[in-house]
């Protein structure tokens, strides 16, 4: 097969070597412009019509592509690969070489394909100037210095379609330049400051070549001692004293003096030129950066039209100096979008500009079709001509076991498309960033590097849905059985699918906004672990019609029956769903052959087993908490005696979930509640429960 692209194309050329990869031997390349449409040439050619780029011969697109879309015609032995433009070049290159591997290249069809999310993006954390402090970030420094991490991060993102990079640092300008006007903010020598930003070109350059947009997230405000002693300020004014411990010392009766610094900052001009002079320095600075995205909350002060104005006078001012084009993504979070909106977007001409909503709070395993917009009526009285809404997916729900569902997240990606204002979504994590994996032990059957290798089913999922949602799940299993044997691959992908329904049933009937007060995974919050009485005031999961732990209680108590989803319907899809993985484990220990056990299926299997006792355990938990809901409703010690029953009954399963995490994996400190993760850690707390259940004074309502 000869192969005819344009080589000056890194895009084309990386879904090119993929070709090339699936086909093995038999093919020979040649320039583009040497095709001369001979019926007994055996083909590929790849050609496109928009860009800067001189493509000959020049293609006729198909007036039904959009931008990163393509079309794939047969004629012949000839295989024309006609895109909208040379990222929809790449993407069809990817899916070529895909249908070579899993069917041969006679199974190569006529296809067009066109982007079902225009925004398919990635939130990822910097460990430098982060917002908190944890083993995420601590043991991932180097790593994100190193190019060659940044390279394989960008080059998975690609070929799982994403074209949306987002970095988020609280202030990463000390990294990135030395301010001619405030030089002495940037502490770094210039051997080191040479480092860092090479770094940082490498990453905004090679994404671009790739076909990603670059975005880089702030958090308006913040400073570092250095900054601001930097700036001529006392340091203690860089002093972030970040707001879960806030939390923590106000529950604890500590005075804090958190809010003092905020209004501070927000008052002192010096500090607002200083960022509107590292905005303008950074458009300046790097030109393949292709947006900026801030927010006017956090640790900001004053009323909501002060917040919003002070990032117009600091970050639109920065980028009208700049003279540079820059998309802007503005979040919304404890801020009002009508303000956001009437003062800083309508004098906004920079480039594209986006909102960006918190689509699922912290917790996207929950519902396909959360509804907090509606139910925060995020968007009455708010006028979104010539605006676009970008949502902010978090899956805060959990960093250890490897996870992900095809169903679910195929309707949640659907299900986005309610508002004809989206165009799309960036995911990741506020407590994790996905980079060097510091959890696992130095075992002989880790055979990954980075995190999101072993993650990869996650990554996979949201990027190739999010182009395509109609994508086969048998591309998925295919995946599976490339990474852990024909035999058992579509054991876990199912595996794998039956878990997130754990999540799903338990975070649906028992809601809580974000990751600091509820880690389902771990049980871990800021003030500690979850006992069996945080559950009992736990409202459900708003507007999706589900019947929290409390209301359903009211109903058992009372002989109520409702036509909606209530907390027996969920524990009970916990009950099925832990049936569900418990199966596919026996299969995969069935199928694979001793001499087969061993890298990546041995851990995987761990983690099924570990997803199989959680489930054991939430069920009990959640049929204890239950229990105590109907004592408190009704005065019935017999609920009282059934809680404590079930929670006797969770401590078993909550050792063995201890017993197999421990026996492959390491505990770290989490970054959103400062407590260890680590199961084995907290077995008498899950036998305190008993005594809490037996004991607590539960007043009826």
């Amino acid at each position: 097969m000869i192969l005819y692209y344009d080589k000056r194309i890194q895009c084309i050329s990386f879904g090119m070597e993929k070709v090339k990869q699936a086909l093995g031997t038999g093919f020979i390349e040649k320039n583009l412009k040497t095709f001369d449409h001979s019926p007994d040439l055996t083909a590929l050619v790849v050609r496109f019509s928009h860009g800067h780029w001189e493509i000959v011969p020049q293609c006729d697109c198909n007036p039904e592509l959009k931008a990163e879309g393509f079309e794939i015609i047969r004629k012949g032995k000839v295989i024309y690969l006609n895109a909208y433009d040379r990222v929809g070049a790449m993407y069809g290159l990817l899916d070529i070489a895909e249908t070579i591997s899993n069917e041969g290249l006679d199974a190569v069809k006529d296809k067009i394909a066109n982007p079902f999310h225009e925004k398919r993006g990635i939130k990822h954390n910097l460990p430098y100037e982060p917002y908190d402090e944890g083993s995420p970030f601590s043991e991932n420094r180097e790593t994100m210095m190193d190019i060659g991490y940044w390279k394989a991060y960008i080059e998975m993102l690609a070929a799982n379609r994403y074209n949306t990079l987002s970095l988020w640092s609280e202030n990463p300008f000390p990294m990135m330049f030395r301010l001619d006007k405030y030089p002495g903010t940037c502490p770094y020598t210039e051997q080191e400051l040479a480092r860092y930003k090479e770094c940082y070109h490498f990453i905004f350059e090679y994404a671009w070549q790739l076909g990603i947009s670059t975005y880089l997230i702030t958090w308006n405000v913040r400073l570092t001692p250095a900054i601001a002693s930097g700036l001529g300020l006392p340091a203690e004014l860089g002093d972030m004293n970040d707001r879960y411990d806030v939390i923590r010392d106000n529950r604890e009766g500590i005075p804090n003096e958190s809010a003092d610094l905020d209004v501070s900052r927000c008052h002192l001009p010096v500090i607002q030129d200083y960022m509107k002079e590292c905005i303008k320095t950074l458009c300046l600075s790097y030109k393949y950066l292709t947006g900026i995205g801030t927010t006017s909350s956090e640790e900001m002060s004053g009323p909501t039209e002060e917040r919003v104005h002070w990032v117009k006078q600091a970050y639109l001012e920065g980028i009208r100096e700049s003279g540079r084009q820059m998309p802007f993504i503005f979040r919304t979070n404890l801020t009002s979008s009508e303000s956001i909106v009437d003062d800083f977007m309508k004098d906004y001409s920079f480039g594209e500009k986006y909102l960006s909503w918190k689509y699922s709070n912290a917790h996207m395993y929950s519902s396909p079709e959360p509804m907090f917009e509606k139910e925060w009526k995020a968007w009455d009285d708010v006028s979104l001509d010539g605006l676009n809404l970008i949502y902010t997916v978090r899956n805060d729900d959990f960093h250890t076991f490897r996870g992900g569902s095809y169903p679910f997240i195929k309707a949640y990606i659907k299900g986005m498309k309610r508002h004809p204002k989206a165009k799309g979504f960036y995911w990741g994590a506020d407590g994790y960033v996905w980079g060097r994996d510091f959890q696992h032990v130095p075992h002989k059957h880790m055979t990954w590097t980075y995190d999101w290798e072993k993650h990869w089913n996650q990554f996979m999922l949201l990027g190739r849905l999010g182009y395509d949602p109609e994508t086969a799940q048998d591309i998925f299993i295919r995946e599976f059985e490339r990474q852990y044997s024909k035999a058992v691959g579509a054991s876990f992908f199912n595996g794998c699918n039956a878990a997130m329904e754990i999540l799903e049933n338990l975070q649906r009937t028992s809601w809580i906004n974000y990751d600091f007060e509820s880690h389902p995974e771990s049980l871990i919050t800021v003030t500690g672990f979850r006992s069996v009485l945080d559950y009992l005031d736990r409202k459900a999961m708003a507007g999706i019609g589900t019947l929290s732990l409390d209301e359903t209680a009211q109903n058992i108590v009372n002989g109520v029956q409702e036509d909606r989803e209530d907390a027996l319907d969920c524990i009970e899809g916990i009950v099925k769903a832990t049936a569900a993985v418990e199966n596919e484990i026996k299969a995969i220990e069935t199928n694979c052959s001793q001499d087969m056990m061993g890298g990546a299926i041995e851990c995987a299997l761990l983690d099924l087993k570990c997803w199989a006792y959680l489930g054991q355990y939430y069920v009990k938990k959640l049929s204890a908490a239950l229990d105590l809901c109907c004592l408190r409703c009704s005065g019935d010690e017999r609920y009282r005696a059934s809680a404590v029953k079930h929670l006797e009954e969770a401590v078993q399963p909550f050792e063995d979930l201890a017993a197999a995490w421990s026996s492959h994996y390491m505990p770290y400190k989490m970054v959103r509640s400062k407590y260890m993760f680590g199961y084995s850690y907290y077995i008498d707390d899950v036998k305190k429960d008993i005594r809490l259940a037996a004991n607590a004074e539960l007043f009826k309502k």
